[in-house]
Order: C-alpha cells, then structure tokens, then sequence
C-alpha cells in the first residue's frame, strides 16, 4: 500500500493505492473538508487506504 496527503491554501487532499500480487492497482482519493497540517493528512491517507484494504478484505498488506 502507497499512501500521500498534501494540504496548499486552497484545501487539502488524500489518496492511497493499493497492489494486488498479480499486479493490479486500486486507488482511492478524497477531499479533507478540515483544516488541518501536513502531518495529519498523510495520517488520514494511510486510514483512507487501511479502511480500503478492509472494505476488499485484504488478507495481507505489506
């Protein structure tokens, strides 16, 4: 699982993809609708992608 966040003056972001072992991608992105640091959206990024990895029921992760 890859995961980023990014916040700039006009809002801030998050997505994280996840790779199956055959090689296929699954990405998944969202608005944050709060103010918030750097720091907290690549928190909210990585549970973005660990609630995704849950909702395709992921058995591993790496």
């Amino acid at each position: 699982m890859y995961f980023d966040g990014a916040v700039n003056s006009v809002g801030s972001g998050v997505g994280a993809v996840l790779m199956s072992p055959d090689g296929r991608h699954y990405s998944v992105a969202a608005k944050v609708d709060f103010s918030c640091t750097n720091n907290v959206a690549e928190y909210e990024a990585c549970i973005l992608g660990l609630q995704a990895a849950i909702d395709f029921k992921v058995k591993e992760l790496e």
